[in-house]
């Protein structure tokens, strides 16, 4: 599984991804999720994560199977 640098036309599916493992009743089934800390289905918005990918100082990277689906992904800044 190939670890790229996500770029904007990666956000319909960083926004899903991100969505569905912090917020909402299928996050419930992983270990990081909020849903029950924090009202609300959305953890980011495209808005939010176009500002990442764009950031000078930082890198959305992601991870894509087989088909170009993206399986997870991780941002990182210099701080």
């Amino acid at each position: 599984m190939p670890i790229l640098p996500a770029t904007t036309d990666d956000i319909p599916q960083l926004l899903a991804l991100a969505n569905s493992a912090f917020r909402g009743e299928t996050s419930k089934k992983g270990w990081t999720h909020e849903a029950d800390l924090i009202a609300g289905e959305a953890r980011t918005d495209a808005a939010m994560l176009r500002d990442m990918i764009r950031h000078p100082d930082g890198t959305m990277f992601k991870v894509t199977n087989e088909t170009g689906r993206i399986e997870a992904c991780v941002y990182l800044q210099v701080k």
